[in-house]
């Protein structure tokens, strides 16, 4: 997802927002595109504040020194898009495009973020996050994360939730 300059912090929200995003599956975890975090199977995935970031963040002048993630002057966090035309948009643009191709594995899927968020115009930053659906035919992925799986692309979730569905 873009930055925006016209992005906004929100309080911890302890109500669970549900975005759309994708992963890498490297055959055992899912990991994200942008930094390569694992996400962790069964409980959820922390943000903090990767070092490909902090030469950007104002916040991480040091490579010591940490903050909690998301910081609004940062890139931190985990990404989710608000709604599935946002999230196809970003498939579609160059640089998205070309990390796709170069991967066999690319899982999609909708997730349920809370904690510290900060709110973009197509989306959130959030402080924790995890999957709560896949689309993949590999049901002991959805076991290991303890997912709903649906057994089809993206394009037919958005197919049958409606395109300017926002969770």
């Amino acid at each position: 997802m873009a930055q925006d300059t016209k992005s906004q912090a929100f309080p911890d929200y302890f109500e669970k927002l549900l975005g759309y995003r994708s992963w890498i599956y490297d055959g055992s975890y899912l990991t994200g595109f942008a930094h390569r975090n694992k996400w962790t199977p069964g409980s959820p995935t922390t943000a903090h504040c990767p070092k490909t970031t902090r030469l950007l963040c104002p916040h991480c002048n040091e490579e010591s020194i940490d903050h909690p993630a998301p910081q609004s002057k940062c890139g931190c966090g985990l990404y989710s898009f608000k709604d599935p035309i946002s999230y196809m948009r970003q498939l579609q643009g160059s640089e998205f495009k070309s990390r796709l191709r170069s991967h066999n594995n690319v899982i999609h899927g909708i997730v349920k973020s809370w904690g510290r968020i900060i709110e973009h115009r197509s989306g959130y930053r959030a402080e924790f996050s995890e999957p709560v659906l896949l689309c993949t035919r590999h049901q002991k992925l959805c076991d290991l994360y303890k997912t709903e799986q649906f057994n089809g692309s993206f394009l037919d979730l958005i197919q049958q939730l409606g395109p300017t569905t926002t969770l």
